[in-house]
């Protein structure tokens, strides 16, 4: 995503929030931007939790102390 105002953010956040994530999905893949979503393996800590927002990849290195 370029540059953008939390508004705009807000207005995708809460236009996507209401949309099935499969859907989302599927529609991302059609565009051809795979692997858009979380694996199958990754589940809320409690039923009827949704999340809808953006999301920033970070490449972590091991350090030690």
């Amino acid at each position: 995503m370029a540059t953008t105002d939390a508004r705009q953010v807000k207005g995708w956040v809460d236009r996507l929030a209401v949309l099935y994530s499969p859907v989302v999905a599927d529609v991302l893949d059609k565009m051809g931007y795979r692997d858009q979503s979380l694996r199958a393996d990754i589940r809320p800590l409690a039923t009827g939790i949704v999340t809808a927002g953006v999301a920033r990849t970070v490449r972590t290195v091991p350090v030690t102390e």
